[in-house]
């Protein structure tokens, strides 16, 4: 189960989300912290990518380090955007899209190594 709080009005509300892949608010600016949840997700997939890019070609490697690269850039950029325009529900909706691109990247290339060990076709 994971618990996440939200707030509007001055009124909090605190709701129970089934287990799962569940993206929380992030940091929108400093004004909130990324939840232990996707924090928890993100170690785990980070370890892991680490562990299969050493199973890639030294070009894999590269393309998806600066894949990755590119990314983090971007959720910097919108974190620094936010700062200054916290309440920008726009800005708020593509810094969470842009996690959940962070960590599905993340996922493929454990998948995508994972899917080339186990093949026996070839």
């Amino acid at each position: 189960m994971l618990t996440y709080l939200a707030t509007k009005d001055q009124v909090q509300v605190v709701e129970v989300v089934p287990a799962g892949l569940v993206f929380e608010q992030a940091s929108f600016g400093g004004r909130y912290a990324l939840g232990v949840g996707y924090q928890e997700a993100h170690r785990d997939l980070e370890a892991q990518l680490n562990v299969e890019l050493q199973r890639l070609s030294p070009e894999a490697r590269a393309e998806v380090e600066q894949n990755l690269a590119m990314i983090r850039g971007a959720i910097g950029q919108i974190n620094k955007a936010l700062a200054e325009e916290p309440d920008n529900s726009l800005l708020q909706e593509l810094l969470l899209q842009t996690y959940r691109e962070e960590l599905a990247m993340m996922q493929r290339v454990g998948g995508l190594t994972q899917h080339v060990m186990s093949r026996r076709d070839i």
